[in-house]
């Protein structure tokens, strides 16, 4: 297959160590989200940092995303968001 140049506006479909990296992350982040929910009481700082737990994961997203095309260039474009479809 020859090289593709990817953009950093691709979307990509993960490889398996990219999904295992999302999914061990993503537990994470849910018992961390969990804990803020119980311990702490509603208010515009528990609200804020909830926002930025979702921000947060975003930009883990965006950096597996950034290290699974660093490993393979030619990583297939996330179906329903490639030109093609």
């Amino acid at each position: 297959m020859a090289d593709i140049k990817r953009t950093r506006f691709d979307y990509v479909a993960y490889d398996r160590h990219a999904k295992t990296t999302s999914d061990v992350l993503k537990d994470h982040f849910i018992i961390l989200d969990g804990l803020i929910d119980k311990l702490l009481s509603p208010s515009r700082a528990r609200s804020l940092a909830e926002t930025k737990m979702e921000e947060c994961f975003m930009w883990v997203g965006k950096a597996i995303r950034d290290d699974q095309v660093k490993r393979d260039a030619n990583t297939q474009l996330q179906k329903g968001r490639d030109e093609a479809s």
